[in-house]
């Protein structure tokens, strides 16, 4: 390195700067974006969590009639009621029966809100992110469970990398 000129030692710092500026630009972008992309589904589930809260408090509403309203869309978000002792009242297509909560995250919805994420949900093989929050139905307590897949934002994330790799 001492044999080289000057001239290309400079450039090559300044090469080297200039590469980790970007890195770390590239890299501030991603979680900025990562983290805005989590906020906005968090809200999503938020607005939804109130519509259907509404459904449910409704003695004729019912989650599995709703199935095809804008409420829920197939394949891309889902929704569950359960009781206070945990079985499932009622479900959108394709969740059916199968319960998404354990008994003991159906009582810390009842106390709070709960998030959580779910490596792959019965009929969607895909991510996904659930918000469970307190309702009444028919004036009993129970849990609502809103959610949907995390693979749009999957997908966003991996094509906004490969933007910034080129």
């Amino acid at each position: 390195m001492n044999r080289l000129p000057i001239r290309l030692r400079v450039t090559f710092a300044f090469a080297v700067a200039m590469a980790a500026v970007l890195a770390g630009s590239g890299l501030f972008l991603y979680l900025r974006l990562s983290s805005h992309l989590a906020l906005s589904l968090d809200r999503e589930l938020q607005v939804r969590s109130q519509d259907l809260a509404t459904l449910v408090a409704d003695p004729q509403g019912s989650l599995s009639r709703d199935s095809r309203s804008r409420l829920v869309e197939p394949g891309e978000s889902f929704a569950q009621l359960i009781s206070a002792r945990g079985d499932v009242v009622d479900a959108t297509q394709p969740l059916g029966r199968t319960r998404l909560l354990s008994r003991g995250q159906v009582q810390a919805a009842r106390r709070r809100p709960l998030y959580l994420d779910l490596p792959s949900v019965p009929g969607l093989d895909e991510g996904s992110r659930l918000l469970a929050t307190d309702v009444t139905r028919r004036g009993r307590p129970a849990v609502l469970v809103v959610g949907a897949t995390t693979q749009n934002n999957a997908e966003t994330l991996t094509a906004f990398r490969d933007e910034l790799l080129i």
